[in-house]
């Protein structure tokens, strides 16, 4: 995880570069906007239909609108900038050779708040340490905590948004993300996307 926000700090210089080399913006103002329309709108996440939502899925998701919304509006006033995230983050993307960790398939990256890339990968404490240490002149802890908390919620609706487009997200795979934004609400720990593991890397 150290050498993830590491990089990530890096590359938050290199905005426009990240840009020409065809990485898609996604910025949380954009999801911010977006939550509300896509969550209320049943028929969008192919209620009562094969792979959509049930009731009460569709219920806690409206329940939560305003919440995830806000939680969005915490990162940003983080002020940290935004910078390359991998977009499918797990342990499954690592591996650990004679020069360190690296990370594999930068495929679905985006340009995004950084804390995001920390929430997909659902580490331990030992590992979030271990990456807000890169950002420790950019950021205080006390900033830091709240804003790992809120990326932790926003994350499971952010990686399925297509850069954005939430309502995508809502049609395919909300069951999981209402499991995941539920664990995180009642302050289980960030679990990662699809293996669930902890762990600094």
């Amino acid at each position: 995880m150290a050498r993830l926000g590491e990089t990530q700090h890096v590359l938050a210089a290199e905005r426009d570069r990240l840009l020409v080399a065809g990485v898609v913006s996604a910025p949380l103002s954009t999801l911010a906007t977006a939550i509300p329309g896509p969550v209320a709108d049943r028929t969008l996440l192919r209620g009562g239909l094969a792979g959509g939502v049930t009731e009460a899925d569709w219920v806690a998701l409206t329940d939560r609108t305003e919440e995830l919304v806000e939680a969005c509006r915490v990162l940003a006033d983080t002020d940290l900038p935004d910078s390359l995230d991998h977009g499918d983050l797990s342990a499954s993307q690592v591996i650990v050779g004679e020069m360190g960790p690296v990370i594999l398939d930068w495929s679905d990256a985006t340009i995004t708040h950084p804390f995001l890339a920390l929430a997909a990968f659902g580490t331990d404490e030992a590992g979030t340490d271990a990456y807000l240490a890169a950002w420790s002149t950019t950021v205080s802890p006390e900033k830091a905590g709240a804003a790992v908390r809120s990326a932790r919620l926003v994350e499971p609706l952010h990686q399925r948004a297509d850069a954005g487009h939430a309502c995508r997200a809502a049609g395919l795979h909300q069951q999981a993300v209402v499991a995941r934004i539920g664990d995180h609400r009642a302050g289980g720990a960030a679990t990662g996307r699809h293996t669930g593991h902890g762990g600094a890397a």
